[in-house]
């Protein structure tokens, strides 16, 4: 598979700045687009997420996610889709917050 884009993975400090930013409850569900290894995911159901799915083109990064959540004991409570874009239609409803890159918060909202 050709690459779209470098996957460039989230600083663990930049990803506690979005927490604490962001506070989260068992009600939210948060989408990661382009959700890489799922570290921005596992780390939202550590800080009280309800549930999370991430969005990512490479299913290598798929497969490793998928992995780290069998072993983390939370596959019940993540979900890792193989998709493109926000327009792809995978993503719909309401949702909070939607992070996408590694360099901060793109957008907020109530529709994602």
């Amino acid at each position: 598979m050709s690459k779209f884009v470098d996957w460039i993975p989230t600083h663990p400090d930049d990803i506690e700045v979005f927490f604490e930013l962001t506070p989260l409850s068992e009600n939210d569900v948060v989408y990661d687009l382009g959700s890489g290894d799922g570290r921005l995911l596992f780390a939202a159901l550590e800080h009280g997420a309800g549930r999370c799915v991430g969005i990512e083109l490479d299913p290598e990064l798929i497969h490793t996610a998928t992995q780290t959540a069998s072993e983390k004991g939370v596959a019940d409570k993540v979900h890792f889709i193989r998709g493109g874009h926000p327009g792809s239609g995978l993503v719909t409803g309401h949702g909070g917050v939607v992070l996408s890159l590694s360099h901060g918060i793109s957008g907020t909202g109530d529709q994602v």
